[in-house]
C-alpha cells in the first residue's frame, strides 16, 4: 500500500461508496465513529485530518485496493486473476487466508470451489 493515511479530498475521489462521495460527508462519519486521525500536514488557516487506513471502513478500504489494483493490473500485464487474488488477501485476515491457501493445496481448486457452491 503506498501509504497508510488518507485525507478526505482523496478518499471521496476513489470511494466506491455514495455515503462517501464528499469530504464534508467522509469528515462527518470520521468524526461520529473516532476514526484515527492526524493534522494534514502544509494545511493553512484551516482543519484538515487525514484518516488511518486501519479504521477507516471496508468500503473505503476496498476503494483503495480497487485504485491499487489498477496499477497492479499494469504491471501484471492484464493478469486479473492474480490481482483478484492480492485484493482478497486484503480483506482477509491473515488467518483466513492462510486456511483459504492451505484448503486449495490440500484439495483441491475444484472441490474447494465445489464446497463453496453448496453453502
Amino acid at each position: 500500500m503506498r501509504s497508510e493515511w488518507f485525507s478526505a479530498s482523496e478518499l471521496s475521489k476513489i470511494s466506491i461508496d455514495k455515503s462517501y462521495k464528499t469530504p464534508q460527508q467522509i469528515n462527518k462519519k470520521a468524526k461520529y465513529e473516532n476514526w484515527l486521525k492526524r493534522d494534514k500536514h502544509g494545511v493553512q488557516g484551516k482543519e484538515a485530518y487525514e484518516y488511518h487506513y486501519d479504521t477507516l471502513p471496508l468500503s473505503l478500504r476496498a476503494s483503495i485496493l480497487i485504485q491499487e489494483c489498477i496499477g497492479m493490473l499494469q504491471v501484471a500485464g492484464g493478469n486479473n486473476a492474480f490481482v483478484l487474488w492480492l485484493v482478497m488477501c486484503q480483506l482477509m485476515t491473515p488467518q483466513q487466508c492462510d486456511k483459504l491457501v492451505s484448503m486449495i493445496m490440500t484439495l483441491g481448486i475444484d472441490s474447494v470451489i465445489k464446497q463453496l457452491e453448496s453453502n
